[in-house]
């Protein structure tokens, strides 16, 4: 499969690990491939993100794409943030159960989207012969481009993100989480001229056509970047797909500052040298 829908992705991530003119696939892979290095990476993004949203003292968090909960609950227990969670897997329900009477917590039964109204929901059940419990991480309003991924389709609601904000008279700076597999393009796009009230954005995005939704790199760095963000690390979570983490340049300054102790290392620990 072709790397594709990069080509401001991956400037970025040159400027990033001061790759020079060196095989960007060639070093994702070797990356990605380390020991321990997926996980590695996407941790030292995650403490970052979570650094802006505790420094800044933000008031709102919205996780777009809820799965089991574990962040839910982890944004609850580590920030004093109310924490804005987005799940239209009705499986996913009995996750929340016991942080629901929380005051700080809002769960949304539907998903954020560049439109409102019914959508088909895909609930991966299968791949390659596997079964799959019904909330597995791999559910999405796209769905993996292969014919062994298996799909019970439900219609669930999308609501736009500029929408929900303004209902809820969140008019301060918020951190925005993105992990909705395969379409965060149309997420971002949601929030419209508010995404630029996003302090830092946490956003998982492919270089490969994994989802039916197709690679969309370049679509979330350029809606990240239009609506006032710099982009200060990217993950090697997987083959193809990434994380990247932003902060609007309002708060640059304060945001580098904060997050600078967490991401140095990572990018000084990977020793690569200019061409």
């Amino acid at each position: 499969m072709t790397r594709r829908n990069c080509t401001e992705f991956d400037k970025i991530s040159r400027a990033l690990f001061n790759l020079g003119h060196q095989d960007i696939t060639d070093f994702e892979n070797e990356i990605v491939s380390r020991p321990r290095g997926r996980k590695g990476s996407i941790k030292v993004a995650e403490q970052a993100f979570m650094k802006v949203v505790t420094g800044l003292s933000l008031s709102n968090l919205l996780e777009v794409g809820g799965n089991d909960g574990r962040h839910s609950r982890r944004f609850l227990e580590e920030t004093s943030t109310t924490v804005h969670t987005f799940e239209p897997n009705v499986f996913a329900i009995p996750f929340f159960a016991e942080i629901v009477s929380n005051e700080r917590f809002r769960f949304n039964p539907f998903g954020l989207s560049d439109r409102a109204g019914l959508e088909t929901f895909n609930i991966l059940t299968g791949l390659q012969g596997r079964d799959f419990e019904p909330v597995n991480g791999c559910s999405s309003f796209a769905g993996l481009d292969r014919p062994d991924a298996n799909y019970r389709q439900v219609a669930a609601i999308m609501q736009r993100g500029d929408t929900y904000v303004s209902k809820l008279s969140i008019e301060g700076a918020f951190g925005l989480w993105v992990d909705v597999e395969g379409y965060a393009k149309f997420v971002l796009e949601g929030f419209g001229d508010r995404l630029a009230n996003a302090a830092v954005v946490l956003c998982e995005t492919e270089v490969l056509d994994l989802y039916s939704t197709g690679a969309n790199a370049d679509d979330v760095v350029r809606s990240l970047q239009a609506a006032g963000h710099e982009i200060v690390f990217r993950d090697f979570q997987n083959f193809g797909q990434f994380n990247i983490l932003s902060v609007h340049q309002s708060v640059a300054a304060e945001a580098r500052a904060l997050v600078r102790p967490i991401l140095q290392p990572f990018v000084d620990g990977l020793k690569i040298q200019p061409d």
